[in-house]
């Protein structure tokens, strides 16, 4: 199966570029959804050449679907959509947000499959809220089989024998998109209040200036600057102790926060490193139930940091030992390459091989 790729350039993160020829259809900005209309409007006709060359679309996000049903309007190309997260727009009250759903609705009914990178976005939210009966297949942001066997060659626990929180400080990696400023509020009080029990290492992309000027003169804060995956993630991970995967309080409408399944949770398990999360979401359940990390309950963030701060040597210990004896499919992809291609195949040509497949990136 040939892959080629049409893209919007943005100013994001410097993530892993696809190994096939990419097509640039303009540029747009980062998360401003009104502004992209001309941009979209112009790559039209580009993007339906592509298209007619086709013989599936692979569209990430609504934005993007959408644009693909138009230039490809009477085409007779079957689109997919994927989707990563379920915005708070889409979930909100009123009007408004009436209106988005009956979009979300229409679109994705139009589309002939859905992919969803948690299980949770197809059942509570397109099946069960707004009622759409497209079939759906959930490949979450576990990691490459290939990516897992090269971390297993390595250390998946430190090497040395100094224990965390008896013998040296707790490392504490938060890695990704830095942009939770309650995140960074809890680890900054927890660095300050505990200098020499804590490290905080802080890697990706961070929001603002102002961020790096606010821990430039803390000495257990470490920024290592943006990184890529998965290349970088042995150096981080290797050098950490327990990862910062946690979300802010969840409101009761927050189903976003309720239903996601972050990366940060599965390269955790690959790397052997307990975790932290939030009570009320997807990874709370695995953590309770294999007992891998500390379920964050607290909501100002000077009480999560005392409840961080009770954390034993011992207790650190037996989510490690934990982290050991996990199954490879929690975190790993096993079965869903080929999963993805045989409804592709399915779905390009009443099952015969597809040729092409038109997969849409921002």
């Amino acid at each position: 199966m040939e892959v080629g790729v049409a893209a919007f350039k943005r100013a994001y993160h410097s993530g892993r570029m696809p190994p096939c020829n990419i097509d640039v259809l303009g540029e747009v900005k980062n998360g401003n959804y009104l502004q992209r209309a001309t941009p979209m409007l112009l790559g039209l006709r580009k993007m339906r050449r592509l298209i007619k060359s086709a013989d599936i679309v692979y569209a990430f996000g609504g934005d993007m679907a959408l644009f693909c049903l138009l230039a490809g309007a009477g085409l007779q190309r079957p689109v997919v959509i994927e989707v990563g997260d379920v915005r708070a727009v889409q979930t909100r009250p009123g009007i408004r947000g009436k209106l988005f759903r009956s979009l979300d609705r229409y679109l994705t009914s139009r589309c002939k499959l859905l992919i969803v990178t948690s299980p949770a976005f197809a059942k509570y939210y397109y099946r069960d809220w707004i009622g759409v009966e497209t079939p759906s297949l959930a490949i979450e942001n576990k990691v490459d089989n290939q990516v897992a066997l090269a971390a297993k060659s390595s250390k998946r626990l430190t090497s040395s024998n100094e224990r965390p929180l008896k013998d040296r400080a707790m490392r504490i990696g938060y890695f990704g998109l830095l942009r939770d400023s309650w995140s960074w509020e809890v680890l900054l009080d927890l660095a300050r209040s505990h200098p020499s029990r804590f490290h905080v290492h802080l890697a990706g992309l961070c929001p603002t200036k102002e961020r790096l000027e606010e821990i430039r003169d803390m000495p257990n804060v470490t920024y290592f600057g943006e990184y890529r995956s998965p290349g970088d993630l042995p150096g981080l991970y290797n050098n950490i102790d327990m990862t910062w995967a946690c979300y802010p309080p969840i409101r009761q409408d927050d189903w976003n926060f309720k239903w996601a399944r972050p990366n940060r949770f599965y390269e955790s398990c690959m790397f052997g490193r307990p975790t932290f999360t939030r009570e009320g979401c997807q990874d709370a359940f695995d953590v309770k139930h294999y007992r891998i990390g500390k379920i964050v309950h607290g909501v100002v963030a000077t009480d999560v940091t005392e409840e961080i701060a009770s954390i034993t040597y011992e207790q650190w210990q037996c989510w490690a030992n934990a982290m050991r004896q996990l199954p490879d499919n929690l975190y790993t992809l096993t079965t869903e390459a080929c999963e993805l291609n045989a409804k592709l195949v399915a779905i390009g040509g009443g099952g015969r091989p597809t040729n092409n497949r038109g997969r849409l990136r921002r």
